[in-house]
Parts: structure tokens; sequence; C-alpha cells
């Protein structure tokens, strides 16, 4: 009873760890990903490296055509970026204008079809010493290399929890940003976001055989996030080490509860060998019982934390406080939610159900050399 109840637990809290963790990861890379990357990036062939609007996709359509076939996108978005000078009184910067499309949610951010200014965040507004209703300078390359200028309006300011989104990203309206820039019809790049994001390297295939790889560069959000993908791998590792340390704590847990019940039952042993039943029959009937044993833990701890587990996915636990106003910066609903991937058990209880058995061999190898005598007379 009391192996069953270690292998319980240790199910039970490993799984929940895992949970919590990939949950919490899975919210934060998909809140990312809707705000700034998209699952799939497609730009031209030498845009990544340059960042400049000289190489910028001129005519999209044939983009936009071939996106609208494939069922497994859920949308798009088109946008245009540009580096520029902002200036205010006596003081400027160098930032990039980024271009949305009007009633496309980007963060806090959100433009309507009649708005003619720019966004700017509130590190760069106290820079400048400029707020809503102020006129900025911007002035920047064009598309055809020409130097452009203008006057717009800061219609919106507001923060930003990311200290360079902050400091030196302009918004502005998509068209506001193509007049400037000379573009017309342009984009610098489209946005895609699918339905699953485990569809990705499969869509990403799909658009490579279908769009001109000499002049289109498509990108998966693991590659336009590689920095986000080391502390990912950093995450795991930390997470592995804690892991470990509770499966640690649950083998010598269970080897203790195995150890104590043997000692108990020595006596028992010893009478069976001293009636004719032999050793290698004892041992046998030892290890099937403790698989059993493990078997009736890992489906308990299954059945009871797999529930949790859905519940906590749906229904996720609201934060309140400081964490919360934290979490509402970053544009995130403050909650605590936890992942629902069966995957997670299945590896989980794997695992326990190994230790178990491999910890039974200590008590076969004490059943082994059993004496008899010693045995019956304990």
């Amino acid at each position: 009873m009391l192996t069953a109840a270690s292998v319980v637990i240790a199910v039970f809290f490993s799984v929940l760890i895992e949970s919590l963790n990939e949950g919490m990861w899975d919210y934060l890379i998909d809140n990312e990903i809707e705000i700034f990357t998209g699952h799939i990036e497609i730009h031209q062939k030498d845009y990544w490296d340059s960042k400049s609007i000289e190489n910028a996709i001129v005519e999209p359509q044939e983009i936009f055509d071939c996106l609208d076939t494939i069922d497994a996108i859920k949308s798009y978005a088109c946008r245009v970026d540009m580096y520029v000078l902002i200036s205010w009184g006596e003081k400027s910067r160098s930032c990039v204008l980024w271009g949305i499309e009007p009633y496309r949610k980007t963060g806090s951010v959100e433009f309507n079809d009649d708005d003619n200014g720019v966004w700017i965040g509130e590190g760069l507004s106290r820079f400048l010493n400029a707020s809503v209703g102020d006129s900025v300078i911007l002035m920047g390359q064009s598309f055809f290399g020409r130097k452009n200028a203008d006057i717009y309006p800061v219609i919106y300011s507001g923060f930003n929890p990311i200290p360079e989104v902050n400091r030196r990203l302009i918004f502005a309206p998509i068209n506001l940003v193509r007049s400037f820039g000379d573009l017309s019809n342009g984009v610098t790049h489209i946005l895609i976001t699918l339905h699953h994001r485990d569809q990705v390297e499969q869509v990403k295939e799909i658009l490579k055989s279908k769009l001109d790889s000499n002049q289109y560069e498509v990108m998966t959000w693991q590659e336009i996030l590689s920095g986000r993908m080391a502390l990912y791998r950093m995450r795991d590792v930390g997470v592995l080490i804690l892991k470990l340390i509770l499966y640690f704590i649950v083998g010598f847990g269970i080897l203790g509860t195995v150890l104590m019940t043997n000692s108990e039952r020595k006596r028992e042993y010893g009478i069976l060998l001293a009636i004719g039943m032999k050793k290698k029959r004892l041992i046998i009937t030892h290890l099937f019982e403790m698989l059993y044993v493990s078997t009736i833990g890992v489906v308990t701890g299954i059945m009871l934390v797999y529930p949790i587990m859905v519940i906590l996915h749906h229904f996720p636990i609201p934060l309140k406080g400081g964490l919360a106003e934290v979490m509402w910066r970053y544009n995130m609903e403050p909650i605590i939610i936890f992942s629902d991937s069966f995957a997670i058990i299945f590896s989980n209880a794997l695992v326990v159900f190994v230790i178990t058995v491999l910890v039974t061999f200590i008590p076969v190898y004490i059943l082994a050399k059993l004496n008899l005598m010693k045995a019956i007379k304990s």
C-alpha cells in the first residue's frame, strides 16, 4: 500500500509540474506569435539580413492568392517596416516605423481606417518630451532610395513592457507608412497565423513548393525567435533538474517502503521457503507483486492528475495583485494555465514505472541471499 501510494504521489507531482511548465510556456509563445511574428513569415529573399524597405515585396498579390488556397492558414497580416529618424524640438532618435493594418490589434495598438498619425511608446515619448496631440518629424529613406521627411501627429501613446519597443518602435497605419516610403501596395513581410502550431513545418513546405525560392524566403517562428528558443532550451534544463530531484526523492521513497515491507515479511518468506517453496518462485512472485503494485500506482496517479490537468487547461487560475498588473502590461491575460497534453502523462508515468521496477531489484537481491534460519527466527 505504501509503495503504491509513493508511485501515485510521484506520478501526480511530476506530471503536474511539467504540465504547468508546458502550459505557461505555450501561453507565452502563443502570445508573442500573435503579436509580433505569426507562425510563419514570408519576405523578400534579402530582407531578413538587411531589414530594409528597399527589399520589400512590391506586388504581394501572388502570395495572397497562394495563401488563400491553404486550409491550415487561419489568417495573415501585412507589415511594412522601415528605419526612420524621429525628431521633436531639439531631440531626435533612430527608430523602426512599423506599419500595421487597420483593425488588426498588435498588442495594445490598434488603428482605425481614418487614423493618420503615429503611436509612440512612453519611453520614446519621455525622451522627446512629446505627448498625444504634438506633431513629430519623421525622416527616412524610401523604397526608391529617396530621402523623405514629413510631419505626423502623435495620436496614441502607451507603455510597452519590452524596453526596445517602448523606446524605439513607432506604430502607424500601413497606408501611412506605404505613402511615406513610396511603396504603393507593397509590403516588407507577411505574417501568417495557423489554426494549430504543429502544422508549421507542413505549411512551410507547401509554401516553399508554391513560391519562387529565388525571390521569397519562408521562415518559421522558431527561426525568427531563435533567441527565445535558446531560452526555451535553458528552461528545459531547469525543469529537467527539478524533475531529476523529484525522481531521486521518489526513488529513495519507493526503495524505503519496499525494504520496509520486505523486512516486515522476512519471517513470512522464511516460512514459505521452509515448507518447500523454491527461492526462484518466491523471487518471481515478489517481482510480479511489485509490477502489479507499480501498475496500480501509475494508473491511479494518471486517473487523479489527468482530470485536474484538463480542468486547469480549460479553466485557468486567475491572478490578482502585482503579478496580474505585470501580465496585463505584457498584453497577457493574468492567468496560470496548465497543458492537457497526454504525452506529458505518458513520459512521466513511464519514468516513474521504470524507477519502481529498477528499485525492486534491490529487495530481489536481498531475497536471493536470504538465510532460511535467520528469516524464520526474525
